[in-house]
């Protein structure tokens, strides 16, 4: 055999076997690529095979991962792994740090915003609930079922007082009254400084007989005890109780309110249900 005969035979072989080779490749691959096994999955192209296949931990990725977390939920008390000796590692501390402060600034905020409601529904006077703090009460999520009645407590000539003694005995007396009241309210009852000279009761009860003898077991103590501001007081109180479920409390207020006039004009330092 010649050497041109051999390379010749050389070159058939290598022919046939590219030829074999290809087709046995491309038939194979089609069908891999027919039942989706041909690339892996894109979870696994995303968090890469390494991570996939190897279980190998990536800094990075979990870094990230752990951060997005934390925006997603607001969770400031969260804390990041920190991979130490790494680049990611140094990164990591600073944001816990971040996290550390942010969290802090959380806590005092909430701190700062108990305050605040708290001066904003409470009478600096008397110490009591104000106003806003009382009808945050009667309208937060309808704590009585509207199965509760009103009470109007108004001091006696207060206006006299304040001629008489002068507006700083009369911040004491309203300081005394309210010290007075205070311990005799039921628990479950509310009691605030509707405004000047004027105090408010809730009363939790659709029973006039009740929301009565709670006024009137009020009006003798005030009048019974002697005050360190003024030598006595007395008070005129209007007290209503609801007819019906449909009536609320701003009607409520207004038929308490109309006793309480009731009340004075029949020579004060009486109790008048409406």
């Amino acid at each position: 055999m010649s050497r041109l005969n051999l390379i010749g035979i050389q070159l058939s072989g290598i022919t046939v076997a590219f030829v074999f080779a290809f087709v046995s490749g491309l038939i194979l691959f089609s069908f891999l690529l027919y039942i989706n096994s041909l690339r892996v999955s894109l979870r696994h192209e995303v968090i890469g095979l390494n991570v996939a296949e190897h279980n190998a931990k990536l800094p990075w990725i979990d870094t990230i991962e752990s951060i997005i977390r934390i925006m997603n939920t607001g969770n400031y008390q969260a804390k990041i792994h920190e991979e130490r000796d790494t680049e990611v590692g140094v990164v990591t501390k600073f944001f816990n740090h971040l996290l550390r402060q942010l969290n802090q600034k959380q806590i005092e905020l909430k701190h700062t915003n108990k305050i605040l409601r708290s001066v904003a529904t409470t009478d600096t006077l008397t110490d009591i609930m104000n106003r806003r703090g009382l009808m945050e009460k009667i309208e937060g999520k309808n704590p009585y079922n509207n199965n509760y009645s009103v009470i109007i407590i108004d001091i006696d000539k207060f206006k006299d007082i304040n001629d008489t003694y002068g507006h700083n005995i009369g911040d004491v007396a309203l300081k005394e009254l309210s010290a007075l009241i205070k311990p005799q309210i039921r628990k479950g009852d509310l009691f605030a400084r509707w405004g000047g000279e004027e105090f408010l009761i809730v009363v939790r009860t659709i029973d006039l007989g009740i929301a009565h003898d709670i006024a009137e077991k009020l009006r003798k103590s005030i009048a019974s005890t002697p005050f360190t501001s003024i030598k006595s007081m007395t008070c005129s109180f209007g007290v209503s109780s609801p007819r019906n479920s449909k009536i609320n409390f701003d009607q409520l207020l207004s038929n308490a309110d109309k006793g309480l006039y009731k009340a004075k004009e029949l020579g004060r330092n009486r109790v008048y249900c409406w």
